[in-house]
C-alpha cells in the first residue's frame, strides 16, 4: 500500500512539473525567443549571403546557399548602456550546395546599430565538409582542401 501511494505521488509530481531536455542552443519551439531569433536571421540574410558567397567564391565554382533554419545564433551582446541599440551578433552557419550537401561550417559576427546599420566584424571558417565525388567538379583548381568522399 505504501509503495502504491509513493508511486502515485511521484506520478502526480512528474505530470505537473514537466522537464525539458536541452540538446542544443536552439530556443524552445514556438517560443517568443524563437520568433525573435527568426526575425534577426531574416533581417540579416542579405548580409549573410553576401559574406558566404564572397568567402566560398575562392574555392567553389558554384555559390553555396544558406537557409535560415541552418543558422544558429550563438551569442547576442548589447554594446553600451541599458537600452542602447548597438549589438554584436555571433552566428554559426552551415552553407549547402545542391540537395542540402553542407560544404562547411562558419562563424560570422555582425555589429548591428540602430537605423539598420550592419557591419561585418569577423568571418571565421571553422571547417570544410567532405564533398561527394560527384560534386568535385565544383572545386576550383587552386583549392583542394575540400576532401571528396565516395
Amino acid at each position: 500500500m505504501k509503495k502504491t501511494v509513493i508511486i502515485l505521488c511521484l506520478m502526480i509530481v512528474f505530470v505537473h512539473f514537466p522537464s525539458y531536455a536541452k540538446t542544443n542552443n536552439n530556443p524552445p519551439e514556438k517560443s517568443t525567443e524563437e520568433l525573435y531569433s527568426d526575425i534577426f536571421v531574416s533581417l540579416l540574410m542579405p548580409h549573410i549571403e553576401k559574406e558566404i558567397h564572397e568567402f566560398y567564391s575562392n574555392s567553389l565554382t558554384e555559390q553555396p546557399m544558406i537557409y535560415p533554419y541552418m543558422i544558429d545564433i550563438v551569442k547576442i551582446k548589447r554594446i553600451g548602456e541599458y537600452r542602447s541599440f548597438d549589438f554584436l551578433l555571433s552566428l554559426r552557419l552551415h552553407p549547402v550546395i545542391g540537395p542540402h550537401i553542407t560544404v562547411g561550417e562558419d562563424v560570422i559576427v555582425f555589429r548591428v546599430k540602430g537605423g539598420g546599420n550592419v557591419e561585418l566584424k569577423e568571418y571565421k571558417h571553422i571547417k570544410d565538409h567532405k564533398l561527394p565525388n560527384h560534386w568535385k567538379h565544383i572545386l576550383k583548381e587552386n583549392r583542394k582542401e575540400f576532401n571528396t568522399s565516395p
